[in-house]
């Protein structure tokens, strides 16, 4: 079975998340989908554990209890970084609740999942690159109608998005404001 080339259009748009998330969060409350959740945080704790031992560890220092994964924990408290420090703590599962910062890309194994029981009609495949990952769904002539990007699906275009998730020198795009964004550039801007 041979692949379309998957590619944008001006009708590419980025999901809102947070406007569809009344449909969303009883997919993301099923037992298989919860259990996926918890397998791919515990992957991204057990890279940031290699990673660290592999930077930072001195001999004999224990490490372990540094990335235990927890899943009493809710996901978002595994964010890299301090980004929740000035942020308000979201209420459990809303969509901020599953925004782990960093973990991208064990996020898009989760979200390629949960994107195909909200849009079935769609085919979903994980788009990355070394800096992010996200999910994308695709009609049969391979064009890109969706982004399903739980983690800035606020702050960046669909053209921020795949241009940042290609394989060959993607490019950070910056990063607006946290507030939610008023509007979305199409596309073709």
């Amino acid at each position: 079975m041979s692949r379309s080339i998957l590619f944008a259009t001006s009708r590419t748009r980025v999901l809102n998340l947070r406007a569809r998330w009344s449909w969303i969060r009883p997919i993301v409350q099923m037992p298989r989908i919860r259990k996926l959740l918890h397998r791919c945080l515990r992957q991204y704790m057990q890279s940031r554990k290699r990673e660290y031992v592999r930077k930072h560890a001195k001999p004999g220092h224990d490490s372990r209890k540094l990335f235990r994964y927890s899943t009493k924990r809710p996901p978002y408290s595994y964010t890299r970084g301090d980004f929740w420090c000035d942020h308000r703590i979201p209420a459990p599962d809303s969509v901020g609740w599953f925004q782990a910062y960093g973990a991208c890309h064990w996020l898009a194994e989760w979200a390629v999942q949960v994107a195909p029981i909200h849009m079935p009609h769609l085919t979903w495949d994980i788009r990355e690159s070394v800096l992010h990952s996200t999910v994308v769904g695709y009609e049969k002539s391979g064009e890109i109608r969706w982004i399903f990007d739980i983690l800035f699906f606020e702050e960046f275009s669909a053209r921020q998005i795949l241009d940042w998730t290609r394989k060959v020198n993607p490019v950070a795009p910056k990063l607006r404001s946290r507030r939610r964004a008023a509007s979305r550039r199409s596309l073709s801007a």
